[in-house]
């Protein structure tokens, strides 16, 4: 009777774990000039510019506060964002910052947080985002990868300044 049990909810376990078909992007992040690049195999979809916070992505850009349409090589604005919403197409998403924990966006309204993953140099949402446009998940994303990078950034600079140097610096007569 166990082992019925148990293969039962392993094939429950594993039934909802392949139902979750998120996509996981790659990314890089290149110290010297501050940008990241996310990409699915291999086909860079967008990239991030850390110091000044933009996302530059094929079909839209997140920049200043605003998000812009990329058509016949100009930029249309379509709506505009905050550090706690995002309005486009007249709706309203979310933005939830715990001070520990997984950044996660959801419609306004709606009652499920959708959490954002980080892992090494893979991200990623937790939840199914079927409902939830693209441009607000890489809005979501580029928020996890600030909080990585500013990270990291801190790590490097802890590392560098941790490091004494000393100069014998006597005179002699």
């Amino acid at each position: 009777m166990k082992k019925y049990l148990l293969t039962i909810g392993l094939l429950a376990v594993t039934n909802i774990f392949a139902q979750n078909k998120n996509t996981v992007y790659n990314y890089d992040y290149n110290y010297a000039n501050k940008m990241s690049r996310l990409w699915i195999d291999f086909d860079i979809i967008a990239e991030y510019d850390f110091l000044e916070n933009k996302v530059f992505h094929k079909d839209f850009t997140l920049k200043d506060g605003y998000i812009f349409k990329n058509t016949n090589d100009s930029l249309v604005e379509i709506g505009f964002y905050n550090t706690e919403q995002f309005i486009v197409n007249r709706e309203v998403y979310e933005m939830k910052y715990p001070a520990v924990g997984r950044i996660a966006i959801r419609k306004k309204g709606d009652k499920t947080w959708l959490r954002v993953n980080t892992k090494q140099t893979m991200i990623s949402f937790i939840e199914s985002t079927d409902n939830i446009p693209e441009m607000v998940q890489f809005w979501a994303i580029t928020t996890a990868l600030q909080r990585e990078f500013f990270y990291r950034e801190r790590r490097l600079y802890e590392k560098a300044t941790s490091t004494n140097i000393t100069v014998k610096t006597e005179t002699s007569l």
